[in-house]
């Protein structure tokens, strides 16, 4: 949570992708879920990769049985607008 860009504001998250299960009637044993983080233009992707580990880390210490695999950043890909990229990280619960 830092500055908001002047022109562009807040950088935006979320989870275009999420994938799990078996069947309807069976709880999933695992969850792959994809996140599109939009950048700021004084953010990197190291960054944004420490803050999400930071956040599993701490749900990991506090949720009971909640495990994550953080597999961190993959394939930039550009904006709309082509100066900024979108990126995209996976995450497996």
């Amino acid at each position: 949570q830092g500055t908001p860009h002047h022109l562009l504001g807040t950088p935006s998250i979320h989870a275009p992708l999420i994938k799990g299960g078996s069947s309807q009637s069976v709880y999933a044993a695992r969850c792959l879920t994809e996140l599109e983080y939009r950048l700021l233009p004084a953010e990197t992707p190291e960054q944004v990769q420490a803050e999400l580990q930071t956040i599993l880390d701490k749900l990991s210490e506090t949720v009971p049985n909640f495990k994550a695999n953080f597999d961190g950043l993959y394939e930039p890909s550009a904006s709309s607008f082509g100066a900024i990229p979108n990126n995209f990280f996976n995450i497996e619960f």
